[in-house]
């Protein structure tokens, strides 16, 4: 395996001391991973043992064991009983004298993820290949490559700024190499862990599964995958974070710093490919698959090749869509309001006075719908879908925020057509960005009154509307939820920055940050605040509130969130290709990123779906257990169970509302976009591989 060829390659520019502590890292890395892969694989009883019947730690017990030696304090009775114990309790109090406090933090939550990621069930022989995206996202949060990372901050002459590291940029430049780090172990381990280990936790085994490819294309497209990761990569480290630094006022002292760890960075990215090659690690798979003339799904490690765009091949459209679409089919039944009707009358009389709607003296691009649009969309059904027992006041309340916010989100998908590169468009909806807060007081909120003449422009006619909407609704909301909802707000319009910021300057889209993103832009956490001011839980509402951001809520709440904004994707992604740019759509992101088709990318959508709702019903399992380990009182478990009843009904009503709303499927105004890969995508042009330095040992 050679480690310490691991650590020359990695860090070229290390001391012979700092050689040698980051070489014995890499060393406690690789036997902790192949000690608990081990055990999962053969079931060992005994002490230490995961899954023997007399084992008396399991897995969690285990990683919190090791846990414990990070801050170099482990009382006498917590004394190394294994030899990956006994390492940590030796490496950390010799990196903790050396490096930077305030990256040691990070160092020691990214060791703590590690171990709890190595530990658990990942890889378990038996358990079938993971969803693409879900391990992706899973190794950026926990991954070795992520650890990685930290371990060449801390090591670094310079201590980059903490201030920088926490940025949702670098953030993005993390991502990148994760995955193109990831994605060359995948390719080399692919036959050691499917063979020797029975693991499927590698990415060429999920998209060999998820595409149902033979194992040498799904390892071309990993390949293909890690070049585009790769050049990504670079793209941000040369030409993008001269940009974003300077955003953050640093000294040339910090500056330099920061060069210095993105240096390092790269080094690292060449180092490991190198040391893949050279390795022994892997070899014994590879002599193997010669010896008995199976091909090895293992490429060389080389930029892809361009390949040739693969014609669109769209099945029978259904619904007017370019793809099959997929049933969404979930296990509990919708239910409508019965104040529907008027709900509809009151959001169109609203919408008409603060000017959402046309007419007959307003400018073509002023209002945001026609009364045609207006009626195809149907908005108050949405709301009456998702809210059945709502009072007709709450209900009539809930549906002008919903018009209201669907009103913010058309405006946002409008800056995307002509304008696309227009900076000054961006520098525009920042300013409105940032207006919203003044226009939604947390005190002081003025009594309501009638709304005045319509502005002529646009943004100022939804400015309006918020303003007007606050003035009515917000007197009735507890403090609590005042602040949450003006929050989500905020942060609902904020989070269409990201998005149009990537339009502009033409990046392309990851699908694992898009679906985070997503669970702000889909307006789950605004729904859900709706719920409250609808459900009026009375003298536990507030007690409610205080879980909401809580461990207890977060699996239903994430959950929930994330099937709202891929249902929105695949309904959408006619729409959003034809009228709008279209690279804000989750379905249009996997398509680039895997370089599979649209149909392929509608599957793969799907199936996270599918996924995430039994996540959803794995969590409601698990939340009486929760409970009780908790020290609620009767009413606010109640009220928890019955906001969980709450989730699971709108959830309903929201697949209703896309069967019968006409927004996503009406008349084309010209012909499918099929979007082609998109121009920067680092699959079709090769890495830029000058950072590789040579060796000096």
């Amino acid at each position: 395996m050679d480690t310490g060829l691991l650590g020359a390659y990695a860090h070229p520019d290390a001391s012979a001391s700092e050689l040698e502590l980051l070489t014995q890292w890499y060393t406690w890395l690789f036997f902790t991973a192949d000690r608990f892969r081990r055990d999962l694989r053969d079931g060992r009883q005994g002490r230490y043992g995961l899954h023997g019947r007399h084992g008396r730690y399991c897995a969690a017990e285990r990683a919190e064991r090791l846990a414990r030696f990070l801050d170099g304090k482990a009382p006498p009775a917590d004394c190394p009983r294994s030899a990956s114990e006994a390492g940590l309790a030796d490496l950390w109090p010799r990196t903790e004298a050396t490096a930077p406090e305030h990256l040691l933090d990070g160092f020691a939550a990214a060791t703590r993820a590690l171990i709890v990621s190595e530990s658990g069930l990942q890889g378990m022989p038996g358990v079938s290949a993971p969803h693409p995206l879900r391990l992706f996202s899973r190794r950026r949060e926990s991954g070795a490559a992520v650890w990685a990372m930290q371990l060449v901050a801390v090591t670094c002459p310079e201590a980059p700024p903490g201030r920088v590291l926490r940025t949702r940029r670098f953030a993005s430049l993390r991502a990148c190499f994760s995955d193109a780090a990831h994605l060359v172990n995948d390719l080399y381990s692919y036959r050691r862990e499917t063979e020797d280990e029975g693991a499927l936790d590698n990415a060429v085994s999920a998209l060999e599964y998820a595409l149902g490819v033979p194992p040498q294309e799904a390892a071309e497209r990993v390949n293909g995958l890690r070049t585009a990761r790769m050049r990504r990569f670079e793209e941000m480290s040369a030409s993008e974070a001269p940009a974003w630094l300077a955003d953050h006022d640093l000294a040339p002292r910090e500056c330099a710093a920061i060069a210095d760890y993105l240096r390092g960075l790269q080094d690292w990215q060449a180092g490991i490919v190198e040391w893949h090659q050279r390795s022994g690690r892997y070899r014994a798979s590879m002599r193997q698959a010669r010896r008995t003339g199976q091909g090895a799904a293992v490429l060389p490690l080389r930029p892809a090749a361009p390949s040739a765009a693969r014609p669109p091949t769209f099945p029978p459209s259904s619904l007017g869509h370019p793809f099959r679409l997929p049933p969404f089919e979930l296990p509990w039944t919708h239910r409508i309001n019965p104040h529907v009707d008027s709900a509809r009358k009151r959001a169109r009389r609203w919408a008409r006075g603060v000017g959402l709607i046309s007419t007959s003296t307003d400018a073509p691009t002023a209002p945001v719908w026609t009364e045609h649009t207006f009626t195809a969309d149907d908005v108050p059904l949405l709301t009456a879908l998702t809210l059945p027992d709502a009072t007709e006041e709450r209900l009539c309340q809930a549906a002008l925020w919903n018009v209201c916010l669907m009103a913010v989100d058309d405006h946002f998908a409008s800056a995307t057509g002509p304008v696309l590169n227009d900076e000054g468009e961006l520098a525009a909806a920042r300013a409105f960005v940032s207006r919203l807060p003044a226009l939604m007081p947390l005190t002081d909120v003025p009594c309501a009154s009638r709304v005045p003449a319509p502005p002529r422009n646009r943004r100022d006619r939804i400015e309006a509307a918020v303003a007007d909407l606050w003035r009515t609704t917000s007197p009735d909301m507890p403090e609590g939820l005042r602040r949450r909802f003006r929050s989500g707000v905020v942060a609902f319009a904020r989070s269409h920055l990201w998005e149009l910021d990537d339009m502009i300057r033409v990046r392309t889209l990851d699908p694992v940050d898009h679906l985070e993103t997503r669970r702000t832009t889909s307006r789950a956490d605004l729904s859900i605040a709706l719920m409250l001011h609808a459900s009026a839980e009375g003298p536990h509402s507030s007690g409610l509130q205080a879980l909401l951001g809580s461990a207890l809520l977060h699996p239903l709440h994430a959950a929930f969130a994330d099937t709202v904004g891929i249902r929105n994707d695949v309904h959408s992604y006619r729409k959003e290709t034809e009228e709008e740019d279209g690279a804000a759509n989750g379905v249009v992101a996997i398509r680039r990123f895997l370089d599979c088709t649209v149909q392929e990318a509608v599957d793969l959508a799907y199936a996270l779906f599918t996924e995430r709702v039994a996540d959803f019903r794995s969590a409601e399992a698990d939340l009486p257990s929760a409970l009780d380990r908790t020290s609620l009182d009767a009413p606010t478990r109640e009220a928890v169970h019955r906001h969980v009843e709450a989730l699971k009904t709108w959830m309903a009503g929201d697949n209703e509302w896309y069967r019968r709303t006409h927004r996503y499927t009406r008349p084309r105004r010209r012909p499918y976009l099929l979007l082609e890969p998109h121009p920067l995508h680092p699959s079709r042009s090769p890495v830029d591989a000058s950072y590789r330095r040579p060796l000096t040992l």
